[in-house]
């Protein structure tokens, strides 16, 4: 966790949020992962690049499957730095300053969720499944009227789904949500 605050204090003034495995852990049960992935909005990309730069980390390069770059600092720790431009970004940012966990701004589990459902990758509906099988009734409410407001119907049957099968992961009935 300390170079996770290294990490922290490099991006402090730019307007972020920890993402991913990290941030998933948060709400399910933990799974490894070797870097940090942290999110900000397109516009600040480059204030935080900056920002990384001089606190002494360096690009390894470009992200594959999303918008952003990848950075690694003299210990070798790896932070995955993922440019938002979606809708929902800056509003996802801005809540996740209030959302400390672990003493990082962490996206909030609706925004977490929409956005790994958003991915579609095998890992990411694994992670939103966990996520939601452990969510209280509020939480999943609040889910929904993220993905209502700016997904489509497919996300809402997707996100649905989803439930379900975290519920039977967990052995419960999901009417005791």
């Amino acid at each position: 966790m300390e170079w996770w605050g290294e990490a922290e204090r490099a991006l402090q003034a730019v307007p972020h949020a920890v993402a991913g495995a990290v941030a998933t852990n948060a709400y399910a049960p933990e799974r490894l992962t070797k870097d940090i992935g942290v999110v900000v909005v397109a516009a600040d990309a480059a204030r935080a690049e900056a920002a990384l730069r001089a606190a002494g980390w360096r690009p390894i390069g470009r992200l594959a499957l999303v918008s952003g770059t990848s950075w690694q600092n003299d210990a070798g720790h790896e932070l995955d730095l993922i440019e938002l431009r979606e809708p929902w970004a800056q509003e996802a940012i801005t809540a996740a300053q209030q959302n400390l966990i672990v003493g990082l701004p962490t996206l909030p589990l609706p925004y977490l969720v929409f956005m790994k459902l958003d991915a579609a990758r095998t890992t990411d509906l694994a992670d939103v499944s966990r996520m939601l099988g452990r969510a209280t009734e509020h939480d999943l409410q609040a889910a929904r009227r993220v993905i209502i407001r700016f997904g489509d119907d497919q996300d809402l049957e997707d996100f649905e789904q989803l439930v379900q099968m975290g519920c039977l992961e967990r052995g419960i009935d999901q009417s005791e949500v």
